[in-house]
């Protein structure tokens, strides 16, 4: 290859393309190289110069897709790591006050978490998990926390941009759960009898699933749209007439295992487009019982002072209940 021919050729475009193939070998496979962003740059700046002092004519098109692979590979090798970039938000008791905390989650990319921490001093605390930028450069939104209390209320709201999320509450508050996430699963686990209240649990892709022992439940709602939703709880107790307790789910299954106080009513509606309703509910009175619906009832839900409505839908999956008296 003669002095012409080496200096038309396209070495930059060349290097560039090899440079995107191992960026995405190390993102694939999840590899930190331990370099460091400048590491990175030093070398690009040191190819071109060899270029350029080699008297190699580089088109421009080839300088800026060598240059953008060199920022593809700065992205990754220099920032990914195992767990992501994480940031911690929280609140110690003495900090808080209020005997109610209302939760608020939105989510964009990330799965949501949420349960009680035993740890004495805490009133909440967030966590945030998010992978670091394929490209250094891409815009990724924002991850807030914002309180604000009133009339014995903190209302905590978190809003995740591409990053996964915790939450611990403290025991001892009186709680009310919204979450919702466009791609995560979702879950809740109030355990030990926790004053729970309203619960709402949304995810577009996700799975969603809830464990809740509370003799104070005032609404639970759980919507997957693709994924499964499931509801289990050793006590659960309704205040008031009628609580609604709504499982749907547009393509997975519904799952409900629950007991509920002798005191308490609970009527039963279930449906289901093109999958099958499995039930165990001793002592119900079913009225209506078939493949794809299903109608059923103990106590006297119009009457009683404290009941529940139960509701389970999907369209192609299954519906399995299991519900009995304490």
């Amino acid at each position: 290859m003669d002095a012409t021919s080496t200096a038309r050729f396209p070495v930059l475009r060349l290097l560039g393309g090899i440079l995107f193939v191992l960026a995405g070998l190390l993102a694939y496979c999840k590899v930190a190289l331990g370099a460091s962003g400048a590491l990175i740059f030093f070398f690009g700046g040191a190819v071109v110069l060899v270029a350029v002092l080699a008297g190699h004519r580089s088109r421009p098109g080839d300088v800026a897709l060598f240059m953008l692979g060199v920022l593809v590979l700065s992205g990754v090798a220099a920032g990914y790591a195992p767990g992501g970039q994480q940031a911690s938000y929280s609140a110690a008791r003495d900090q808080v006050h209020a005997s109610t905390i209302s939760l608020d989650v939105k989510d964009s990319i990330g799965s949501v978490d949420v349960s009680f921490t035993d740890r004495v001093n805490v009133a909440y605390e967030v966590n945030f998990t998010r992978p670091v930028a394929f490209l250094p450069f891409w815009p990724m939104g924002a991850d807030t926390v914002t309180n604000s209390t009133g009339g014995g209320v903190l209302n905590l709201d978190v809003v995740a941009g591409w990053s996964s999320v915790t939450v611990a509450i403290g025991r001892g508050y009186s709680v009310d759960v919204n979450v919702t996430t466009d791609t995560g699963s979702v879950s809740f686990e109030a355990t030990g009898n926790e004053s729970v209240r309203d619960v709402s649990l949304m995810s577009s892709t996700g799975s969603v699933s809830a464990i809740i022992d509370s003799a104070s439940v005032e609404s639970i709602k759980l919507h997957s749209s693709t994924g499964s939703v499931s509801l289990s709880s050793d006590h659960l107790g309704a205040v008031g007439t009628s609580v609604p307790v709504t499982l749907s789910s547009s393509i997975g299954s519904v799952s409900m295992s629950v007991g509920v106080g002798p005191a308490d009513a609970v009527s039963v509606s279930a449906s289901t487009n093109l999958g099958t309703i499995n039930h165990q509910l001793p002592g119900f009175t079913v009225t209506q019982d078939t493949d794809r619906s299903l109608a059923a009832s103990i106590g006297n839900p119009a009457t009683a002072t404290r009941s529940f409505a139960v509701t389970a839908t999907t369209n192609l999956g299954s519906v399995s209940l299991s519900i009995h008296l304490l």
